[in-house]
């Protein structure tokens, strides 16, 4: 069984929850922009959203288990945030569509790993531990989502994420 510290499980929560604010400004932003979200990549996305007064709160660009801190006032384009954007979509598309994400083992201190416990011929056993890829999703409907292995693999390898 694996155990999650108080302090771990908060932050992925936080993270989470700044995921939806995030989506919530998007959404704000598309209703007044003819359906169409920021339609530049990344981090030029996120600034589209700030500078237009959406979310300003620099703050939510940055996952609480990360060490950089964007300072008030900084432009996105060119600061450290912590998600990942695709640009370029319309709230017609799909609502099962992800729109923006983790970046790649954000949450390294929520590392959960799945045990294959082996026994060998001489009866001698081998534990393997692999780590459990994951991250938060954020979908056109609003939902965040924290999304693993196969899961996780397949939306970052299918869509257009952007830093």
């Amino acid at each position: 069984m694996v155990q999650i510290n108080g302090g771990d499980h908060i932050r992925l929560i936080t993270c989470t929850s700044n995921l939806k604010q995030i989506g919530l400004a998007l959404k704000m932003y598309a209703e007044a922009n003819n359906t169409y979200f920021p339609n530049k990549p990344g981090r030029q996305g996120f600034e589209m959203l700030r500078a237009g007064g959406y979310l300003e709160n620099v703050k939510m660009y940055t996952c609480p288990g990360e060490d950089d801190c964007i300072p008030d006032g900084t432009d996105l384009s060119t600061a450290s945030v912590s998600y990942m954007y695709v640009p370029g979509l319309k709230m017609t598309d799909p609502p099962t569509t992800a729109i923006a994400r983790d970046k790649e083992f954000r949450h390294a201190s929520y590392l959960i790993y799945n045990i294959q416990i082996r026994f060998t011929d001489i009866g001698i056993r081998r534990v393997n531990l692999f780590p459990i890829r994951h991250g938060n999703v954020l979908y056109l409907d609003g939902s965040a989502i924290e999304t693993r292995n196969h899961e996780w693999a397949e939306i970052i390898s299918k869509n257009n994420f952007t830093y």
